[in-house]
């Protein structure tokens, strides 16, 4: 444990078959561990960082940190964590084959911060079950989907949510304390979809920027009633999503910027 893996710029390549193994596979002994610096940026390196493997870079340890790398064409997962209290930040990660996540968590409390995941057409973005995920900062165009969520008490903000094929933001009616704010979800079919999974769901959805084709899609048939969605403090002063004066409920405009929030006066 507390070992560090520095890529110093290289590459890491699967010979064979793909997707038959893991690019850097970390075991539940590996706690503390960086993994870092594997993106094909060294001139001596194929520019391609991990690739071609079963999951680009895999951890089952608590207290790691995988950052600044670059996992592309894998197969399951560009990287999977399933340990607690996990960093994934400023990595890319593209191309997984072709049902893979960009990013999936799992465990408790992980931290995923600046990411840009991009072209993963089979799957999520970033796809979380763990317990009390943050995942902030991140930028998610062309995955089948953007960030889906399956656990309790996530918080989902400052992220940037683009041009996906099938929606920006997936929940379940079940997950309870879930806090939505500060993303810009645009140009995607779906903006934040809700699956129906019995209710009894709760959290807070304000401050954010929905410009989609259909901003919120509730066909499943959901309870969504115990959901807010403006801020629960009430307008409190700071500049929103939109560089208005008070922080309180969302922006809803459109691919046309003719939705309701385009054509109607609002205070700030």
């Amino acid at each position: 444990s507390g070992v560090t893996l520095d890529g110093n710029g290289f590459s890491v390549i699967k010979t064979g078959s793909a997707g038959s193994s893991g690019g850097i596979s970390l075991t539940s002994e590996a706690d503390g561990t960086t993994v870092k610096n594997f993106d094909g940026s060294n001139a001596l390196s194929d520019h391609s960082g991990i690739t071609d493997f079963n999951r680009g870079i895999e951890s089952y340890g608590d207290n790691v940190v995988i950052t600044g790398n670059k996992a592309t064409g894998n197969v399951n997962a560009g990287i999977y964590s399933g340990g607690d209290t996990v960093t994934i930040s400023d990595n890319l990660v593209q191309g997984t084959h072709p049902n893979g996540d960009g990013i999936f968590v799992i465990g408790s409390q992980p931290n995923v911060i600046g990411n840009t995941v991009t072209d993963n057409p089979g799957a999520s973005g970033i796809n979380t079950d763990a317990i009390s995920a943050t995942i902030s900062g991140n930028t998610l165009q062309r995955n089948e989907g953007g960030i889906m969520s399956y656990g309790e008490g996530s918080t989902i903000r400052d992220n940037t949510i683009s041009d996906n094929i099938y929606g920006g933001i997936y929940l379940t009616d079940s997950e309870t304390g879930v806090t939505i704010t500060g993303n810009t979800v645009q140009n995607n079919p779906r903006g934040i979809m809700f699956e129906d999974q019995g209710g009894s769901g709760n959290g807070h959805i304000y401050n954010n920027y929905f410009a989609n084709t259909q901003n919120v899609d509730t066909s499943d048939d959901p309870d969504i009633s115990a959901y807010t969605w403006t801020n629960p403090s009430g307008p409190t002063p700071g500049t929103n999503i939109v560089g208005g004066s008070n922080i309180a409920g969302n922006y809803w405009s459109d691919p046309t910027g003719t939705g309701w929030s385009d054509t109607h006066a609002r205070d700030s």
